[in-house]
C-alpha cells in the first residue's frame, strides 16, 4: 500500500512520482526535472498517454551502459525523446 494517494494528485505530480519510481532511488527529482515534467504534462493530451511513453523510454535511459542504475540522472537527455514520441 502506498502511503500517496494517486488519485488526488495532479498531473504534474503524478509523473514526477512516477519519474521517481522508475528512477528507482532518491525521494525528490532536481527543479529543472519538474519544469521538463510541466513541459511533457502541456504538450500531452491525457496523462495516460505520457505515462505510456515515458514507461517505454524511462527504464533504459535510466539504466548506465553497463546495465547499472546511472546516478540520479536529469531528464534534460530524455525530454525531446519523449516529446517526440508526444508528439507522433
Amino acid at each position: 500500500m502506498s502511503i500517496i494517494d494517486l488519485d488526488k494528485l495532479t498531473p504534474q505530480a503524478l509523473v514526477a512520482q512516477f519519474v521517481i519510481e522508475c528512477r528507482g532511488q532518491g525521494t525528490f527529482l532536481q527543479y529543472d526535472d519538474y519544469q521538463i515534467i510541466d513541459e511533457w504534462v502541456s504538450s500531452t493530451p491525457d496523462t495516460d498517454t505520457l505515462l505510456l511513453i515515458l514507461s517505454e523510454v524511462l527504464p533504459e535511459y535510466f539504466l548506465a551502459r553497463n546495465g547499472v542504475r546511472a546516478k540520479a540522472r536529469s531528464l534534460k537527455a530524455a525530454r525531446k525523446k519523449v516529446l517526440s514520441r508526444i508528439r507522433k
